[in-house]
C-alpha cells in the first residue's frame, strides 16, 4: 500500500502531532501531580529481564518524583502484579501486535497533554539502569536547558560500551550496510547522529513542539526520525557520561519475527524515513542500492551453500533473493502480525484495549519533597 500524500508536507507521509491515540480511553486517565521523570517501557515477552529491569528503578531515580508507566503489549497478557510490588506503576494493555513507537505513544500522549512529568524516559525492557543514572540524566538536562533528548553511556552484557550516538543514516552507510551487515554506522559526535534508543531521557516541552514517535516505523528509525524532528525545532541531542545503563544486547528486538522479517522490516522503515527527510529520489536511490546488496548476498550465500552440499532453494539464499524483491511501499510481515513469539496456552480473558487501572499509584517522592 502506497504511503499518502499530503500537499502540506513533500515528503509523503503527514506529521505526527500529540493527539490521543486511537482507541485511548481519556476518561480513564487520572490528573496526576507533576513528576520529575516518567518512565515508559514496553513489555512484550515478560520474564526475568524485565524484572531486573523494574527491580534496578527505585536506586536508578534516586532522589527524584517519579512514576512508571508499563504497555503490556505480550500476545497472552503478562503476570506484572509481583514484578511491580512497591513501584509507583500504572499498566495499560496494548491488544494486538503494534509497533514500537506507536506503543510508546500510549505513555508520551499522557506526559504531554497532562503535563504530568518534566521528562518521559522511554526505556527498553531489556535494560537495567545503574544507580543513579536516571537522576544523572535528569541533572544533566536542568542545567542544560535547550537539551531536548539525552542518553546515558549503555554497556552490553559483556562491558563493552555501545555507541550513544550513532551516524545519521546516509545513502552510503545504508548501502554499505545492506551489503555487509557488520559494517551498521558506526559512532558519532553530538549533533552529528541519532541517540541509541534503548534509554533516551526526553524534555516534555520538546516533545510536546516536535510531536511523538511517528507510528508509520513499526520497528527501526523510529528513534532517528524523533532525533531529526527535535534538532530542526531547535533542540538538542546529547550524551551524558555520568549515567550508565546495561543493554543485554536486544534480548527482546532478536525474539520478534525472525532475522530475516526483521531484516524486512528494517528496508520498510529506512525507505519511510528517506522518503520522509531526504524526499522520493533519494528513497528510490536507496531501494536500488539496498536491491543490489542483497542480489549480491544472495549469489554468496548460494555459493557457500553449493560448496556445503546444501539444498540452494532451501536456504537463507533462497529467502535473500526473496526479500531483495519485497517492495517497502508495502506493510512488512511483522506489521501484518507476524511479530510475536507462538502463543502458548490458553489465553486469558479479554482486556480492554489501552484501558489503565482507575487508581494508578502516585508517584514517588524522595523524602522532604
Amino acid at each position: 500500500m502506497p504511503l499518502p500524500r499530503e500537499r502540506s508536507d513533500p515528503s509523503g507521509i503527514e506529521p505526527v502531532t500529540a493527539a490521543w491515540p486511537q482507541g485511548y480511553d481519556r476518561a480513564v486517565s487520572p490528573q496526576f501531580a507533576v513528576a520529575d521523570v516518567e518512565v515508559s517501557i514496553v513489555a512484550l515477552f515478560g520474564g526475568s529481564q524485565l524484572a531486573r529491569c523494574l527491580s534496578a528503578l527505585p536506586e536508578a531515580c534516586a532522589e527524584l518524583a517519579w512514576r512508571l508507566t508499563l504497555v503490556d503489549n505480550s500476545p497472552l497478557g503478562l503476570e506484572l502484579e509481583q514484578c511491580l510490588a512497591g513501584l509507583p506503576a500504572t499498566v495499560l494493555r496494548s491488544e494486538g501486535p503494534r509497533g514500537f513507537g506507536t506503543n510508546q505513544n500510549l505513555v508520551l500522549t499522557g506526559v504531554v497533554r497532562e503535563r504530568r512529568a518534566r521528562y518521559a524516559l522511554v526505556l527498553n525492557d531489556d535494560t537495567e539502569p545503574g544507580p543513579g543514572s536516571v537522576t544523572a540524566l535528569v541533572r544533566h538536562a536542568d542545567r542544560r536547558t535547550r537539551i531536548g533528548a539525552l542518553v546515558p553511556s549503555i554497556r552490553n552484557s559483556r562491558g563493552t560500551l555501545e555507541p550513544p550516538i550513532i551516524a545519521w543514516p546516509t545513502l552510503f552507510n545504508q548501502a554499505l550496510g545492506s551489503l555487509f551487515p557488520r559494517f551498521a554506522p558506526g559512532a558519532a559526535t553530538a549533533g552529528r547522529g541519532r541517540l541509541n534508543g534503548a534509554c533516551m531521557l526526553i524534555r516534555t516541552a520538546a516533545l510536546a513542539q516536535a510531536g511523538l514517535f511517528d507510528p508509520r516505523y513499526f520497528l527501526f528509525f523510529e528513534e532517528a526520525d524523533l532525533c531529526r524532528r527535535l534538532r530542526a525545532r531547535g533542540w538538542q541531542t546529547e550524551h551524558c557520561p555520568d549515567a550508565t545503563v546495561v543493554h543485554h544486547e536486544a534480548q527482546t528486538t532478536t525474539r520478534i519475527g525472525s532475522p530475516l522479517e526483521r531484516e524486512q522490516q528494517t528496508i520498510r522503515s529506512r525507505y519511510i524515513y528517506f522518503r520522509k527527510h531526504h524526499g522520493r529520489l533519494a528513497a528510490w536511490v536507496l531501494g536500488g542500492l539496498v536491491r543490489s546488496g542483497l542480489l549480491a548476498r544472495t549469489v554468496r550465500t548460494a555459493l557457500q551453500a553449493a560448496a556445503s552440499g546444501r539444498p540452494i532453494g532451501s536456504s537463507r539464499a533462497g529467502a535473500l533473493w526473496a526479500l531483495s524483491w519485497y517492495r517497502p511501499t508495502r506493510p512488512s510481515r511483522l506489521e501484518l502480525g507476524a511479530c510475536a513469539e507462538p502463543p502458548r496456552g490458553p489465553g486469558p480473558a479479554s482486556v480492554e484495549l489501552n484501558r489503565a487501572r482507575r487508581h494508578p499509584r502516585a508517584p514517588h517522592r524522595p523524602p522532604g519533597r
